[in-house]
């Protein structure tokens, strides 16, 4: 089977690609059209610079760009697998499919009918109709990320037969591997950080549905003699995050890297004691497993879609409810107060990440293309 995945930019979780390539019966091949990550004033995709090195890329893949390159690959392709709908070109991937009768899949890591796109109004009432259109009768099938989605999509009518969990991963390998040159010990001491410290990170975005601002404010709650706040990314909200430490005496606390390339970024997990995700509006969230993988407990909002798979109450990590700035803070200080949680929810999360891994995800999409019959 010439196996095609059609995505709009690179991104962490490729690892699959290598994976699929190797596959008996699959000649799978990836296209981008978008090479531009955007930049800080946008809302959306302005660290996408830091997985553009072609050099983590171990598979077939090349960027497209204009209609007779893309009408090439789908011609030549007997699956198809478009990473969304939204973009032209990704709806031009769709007609083309169906024109040339390819088996056609579609993937949605939506959890609920708002969208980071802004719809509302009318566009919002219409969405649960489009996506049946899409998913229940144009394609064969929707790949979800998460069982936060797949709940989703079956609550408004979308066939359940139709609907494939196939787990959202990163590559596991690269990011235990960037470990040995980018060192967590070496990086503590550079940013001047002590081993007995409380180490909080956030790492994403600088947006408003990211919230950074509650990672904040939930941290002033605290008693944090020792304790240190880190922020890895970057993007519109950065001066109004500085301005609001200033005026919650924290300063001192908080470290903002900016933009960290993805080989140093295990580095920042390993050293940290825990990551804080507070999004408003997270579909899944990769950060999540990137920090389990390297034995970092997670704390979520009830909004991030990665939470429901992976977090484990008082397990791997915890949750509370977004936006509620006191329970977010409780949870935190539940780290300082009990730091004899750390190791169990460690090494928790790092088998917990044994059983949500690239690897199950590849299983999910053979046995599915097994079950069509377009494998044996």
């Amino acid at each position: 089977m010439n196996l095609l995945y059609i995505l709009e930019r690179p991104i962490q979780n490729y690892l699959p690609y290598t994976l699929m390539s190797n596959a008996d019966g699959v000649k799978a091949r990836v296209i981008y059209f978008e090479k531009d990550g955007g930049s800080l004033s946008g809302n959306e995709n302005i660290n996408q610079s830091v997985f553009n090195n072609v050099n983590l890329y171990s598979f077939n893949y090349e960027w497209v760009a204009g209609f007779s390159p893309l009408l090439k690959s789908i011609r030549n392709a007997d699956t198809i697998i478009v990473y969304g709908h939204h973009h032209p070109f990704f709806k031009i991937s769709i007609v083309l499919a169906k024109l040339l009768c390819k088996n056609l899949i579609l993937t949605s890591d939506a959890t609920n009918q708002e969208g980071i796109a802004g719809s509302n109004g009318w566009k919002l009432k219409l969405k649960p109709f489009i996506f049946k259109l899409l998913y229940n009768h144009i394609a064969t099938a929707l790949f979800v990320p998460s069982n936060a989605s797949r709940n989703y999509f079956e609550k408004i009518g979308i066939k359940k037969i139709r609907i494939i969990l196939t787990p959202y991963t990163v590559n596991e390998d690269f990011l235990l591997n960037s470990l040995n040159s980018f060192n967590a010990s070496q990086l503590k001491t550079s940013l001047g950080i002590n081993d007995s410290d409380t180490i909080f990170l956030f790492c994403g975005k600088l947006i408003q549905r990211k919230r950074p601002e509650d990672f904040l404010k939930a941290f002033a709650l605290l008693n944090h003699a020792n304790d240190k706040l880190i922020i890895v990314g970057d993007g519109p909200l950065r001066n109004t995050v500085e301005h609001l430490s200033v005026e919650l005496n924290l300063k001192d606390k908080l470290i903002i890297t900016g933009l960290v390339p993805y080989h140093q970024l295990a580095a920042y997990y390993a050293m940290a004691s825990v990551l804080v995700v507070p999004a408003e509006h997270e579909p899944y969230g990769l950060p999540v497993n990137e920090a389990m993988i390297l034995g970092t407990p997670v704390i979520a909002s009830n909004a991030v879609g990665a939470a429901g798979d992976l977090i484990e109450e008082g397990i791997t990590g915890f949750t509370y409810p977004v936006a509620d700035i006191n329970a977010l803070a409780a949870k935190m200080q539940l780290i300082i107060d009990q730091p004899y949680l750390l190791n169990s929810l460690s090494v928790n999360a790092v088998n917990k990440m044994k059983t949500w891994s690239s690897q199950s995800n590849v299983i999910a999409q053979l046995n599915f293309f097994k079950l069509k019959g377009w494998i044996n």
